[in-house]
């Protein structure tokens, strides 16, 4: 009896688990099929469509600071993580010159090609809602800059992978290398590999 009760129990934590889907994403398989044709990440590419403006929707510049994001000093240390955004089955680009509003913020980008550029003096651990600050849009559990109460799900590659995230986008870091896969809406059939061409 013990040992029914057991199962019983656990099974409907891992129902309620996954009604839940890891915090408002629909539940499915923690893995998904890659494509075979990698992308190289070169700064000419332009990765989907013109969807936003290039640049930050908020005005930048000396002593404006964006959720402890500040105007860097130098870039001793320099890295790169990337974002992919698809919607519905299609790439949305991801806007160049973000964060290079007023000056050079610490998270910014520099072309559609979907990197970010963390450049600080020192390590300090960056995250996606940092960078969606400096950028303008919102971003947590519910919605993803204009995109409310739609499915998500997202996925994170770091060498391996890609792993399906399932917490809050807005705590996901920034590290170096590292592919962020924001899907909202209808799921393509494969996500996107990289290769990385050591963008500048």
């Amino acid at each position: 009896m013990k040992k029914l009760s057991k199962f019983i129990m656990s099974t409907s934590v891992a129902a309620l688990f996954s009604a839940c889907g890891g915090g408002g994403y629909p539940p499915t398989s923690t893995t998904i099929s890659t494509s075979k044709e990698p992308i190289a990440i070169v700064s000419t590419l332009v990765n989907g469509v013109d969807y936003w403006q290039n640049g930050s929707a908020v005005a930048g510049g000396k002593d404006i600071i964006f959720d402890n994001v500040t105007c860097l000093t130098s870039e001793d240390y320099h890295i790169h993580s990337h974002l992919t955004i698809i919607r519905d089955q299609t790439y949305l680009a991801v806007p160049a010159n973000i964060g290079l509003q007023g000056c050079a913020y610490e998270l910014h980008t520099h072309d559609k090609s979907g990197v970010i550029h963390v450049e600080t003096s020192k390590y300090k651990k960056f995250t996606l809602g940092q960078f969606f600050a400096v950028w303008g849009k919102a971003l947590d559990s519910k919605v993803i800059a204009e995109f409310h109460d739609v499915n998500f799900l997202i996925y994170l590659t770091d060498g391996d992978g890609p792993v399906r995230y399932f917490g809050n986008p807005k705590d996901i870091e920034l590290l170096d290398k590292r592919e962020i896969t924001v899907i909202v809406g209808i799921p393509p059939s494969s996500l996107p590999t990289y290769i990385w061409q050591s963008p500048s």
